[in-house]
């Protein structure tokens, strides 16, 4: 059995560990492609964005690929801009203008509708990481988040206010 069928058949049942494995294995193996498709699969595509995450935790180099990738393709995951905004985080390497920008749109378009806390969390990091690199952008983030504190709910309010201070920071 190839690697690719082993996670194929057995990702949506894994744990961490396992994905931390297999992680490293594709890492072995220098190509993330044949493994980028399995994001295509509704079944297997959440848990496999996890591995993701672990592949570029361990080689940040995967990170550029998947971002690009995921902007290109159609993914079926519910929380696509978390995961882009989770590989974004962990990119080192200087992205291409055009990805930057399409993927700045894509974070301000979340951070203004999420529901999820934990989504809001990624990508207010990702717009952390963007306020650094283009410290312009930092009074419409911080207009977009005081427009959302005075339009959630508590538990929302907490994350927004959170991000406010790390924002003034």
């Amino acid at each position: 059995m190839t690697l690719i069928d082993e996670i194929s058949n057995q990702v949506a049942k894994s744990d961490g560990g396992q994905r931390r494995s297999w992680a490293k294995r594709i890492l072995e193996e220098e190509s993330i492609s044949p493994f980028l498709l399995l994001l295509l699969d509704e079944a297997t595509a959440a848990r496999f964005s996890w591995l993701l995450g672990d592949l570029s935790d361990l080689n940040s180099k995967f990170a550029q690929d998947i971002l690009k990738f995921m902007l290109t393709h159609p993914v079926p995951l519910k929380d696509t801009d978390r995961v882009m905004a989770k590989q974004y985080c962990l990119c080192t390497d200087e992205l291409e203008e055009s990805i930057e920008a399409k993927l700045i749109e894509i974070f301000f378009e979340s951070i203004l509708k999420t529901k999820s806390p934990h989504e809001f969390d990624q990508v207010s990091r990702a717009l952390m990481k963007v306020n650094k690199s283009y410290p312009e952008l930092k009074k419409e983030y911080k207009e977009i988040l005081e427009l959302r504190l005075s339009q959630s709910d508590q538990k929302m309010q907490v994350k927004i206010s959170s991000a406010l201070k790390k924002l003034e920071q």
